[in-house]
């Protein structure tokens, strides 16, 4: 029996350095899993620009159905222009994955030209939210029918019969930038936008448009996460391993204790617990001609002790050891007692 005791308390030490070296990797998984994810800024360039064709109706006074940019137009002569937009984005450093979407819309106002209040405004998507890949330079061509805007307004302003308008139909390109997946733009969406302008009128005047190229170079808070799942995996089971560990260890110390050993222990428990109505005793009580009634449990004996109001007198002895709880004799000439010994401890 004492060499299977001495065996398990051998034990126990190598359960708590197990313990400690898992706690330790476990913690280490953990604060590894939090520092993967970190912010940092990357330099990035951009360049966006639109050229503009303009392209007339068949009529008696131009030969030719297309004309140069730099002019300037009849409004009433126009059919359609076309909008080639050319859009690049790089960044600084190597490995980053850049991708995003761009979508394109005409957007026609009528604004007061004293207030300069919009009157009307109608939106037209010319091109749905579509990925982008910067891989490469990114170029389209769109077709914009300007003969469809400019006798919207007309007719708009003809019903309502307005005077002192101004309508004005801008063409634009949103770029919306995304990252790879363990890479995140912080803080507000990075966007851009290129677009022209043109009037619109009812009139037959020169027109000129204007165009709202990009170019910037700044700096882009990103937050990089790398690949955190392992190490989550890793505290998990470190976690399961020192919870068995820990029930191991409390096992081993039950079972490496001595029956005295526990005797000692749930007797300090039972002075402790019942401290308030326990009335120690230096001699063992004598009993004469009283009957004992021998209590099986001490809760019993207890029970019995409220019912009776009386005193629970408690004598310990070493030799042999054992503790003697007694309730004195009652009317009835009656002892009731509870003896505890280290047999009576699991």
């Amino acid at each position: 029996m004492k060499e299977r005791i001495v065996k398990k308390r051998h034990l126990i030490p190598w359960l708590v350095v197990l313990l400690v070296l898992d706690v330790l990797l476990l913690i280490g998984s953990l604060v590894t899993y939090v520092i993967l994810v970190r912010d940092y800024d990357i330099l990035y360039m951009e360049d966006g620009t639109v050229e503009t064709s303009v392209f007339l109706k068949d009529n008696e006074f131009y030969a030719e159905n297309y004309r140069e940019t730099s002019n300037e137009y009849v409004a009433s002569l126009i059919d359609h222009i076309d909008a080639d937009f050319k859009y690049n984005f790089a960044v600084s450093e190597e490995g980053i994955k850049i991708s995003g979407d761009y979508d394109v819309v005409a957007v026609v106002d009528v604004l007061d030209k004293t207030s300069h209040n919009v009157i009307y405004n109608y939106k037209d998507t010319l091109v749905e939210n579509t990925a982008l890949d910067f891989s490469t330079n990114f170029s389209r061509t769109i077709v914009v029918d300007y003969t469809k805007y400019n006798d919207l307004i007309r007719r708009f302003i003809d019903v309502y019969d307005l005077d002192g308008t101004e309508s004005t139909l801008t063409v634009k390109m949103r770029v919306n930038i995304d990252t790879d997946t363990n890479l995140s733009i912080k803080g507000t969406e990075k966007s851009s936008e290129i677009s022209f302008s043109v009037p619109l009128t009812e009139k037959t005047v020169a027109v000129s448009i204007n165009n709202n190229d990009v170019s910037n170079s700044d700096f882009l808070r990103v937050q990089q996460m790398g690949n955190k799942t392992p190490f989550l995996i890793f505290a998990l089971i470190f976690l399961a391993i020192a919870v068995f560990d820990s029930i191991g260890i409390v096992y081993k110390i039950r079972k490496a204790r001595t029956p005295s050993e526990n005797y000692e222990r749930e007797l300090a428990k039972i002075m402790k617990d019942y401290s308030a109505f326990l009335q120690p005793i230096s001699k063992p009580y004598q009993v004469k001609k009283a009957q004992i009634i021998e209590v099986e449990t001490l809760e019993d004996l207890f029970e019995i002790r409220d019912s009776l109001q009386a005193p629970v007198l408690m004598h310990v002895s070493t030799r042999p050891a054992r503790a003697v709880f007694v309730i004195p004799a009652d009317e009835k000439n009656a002892v009731y007692r509870f003896t505890f010994s280290p047999a009576d401890v699991k």
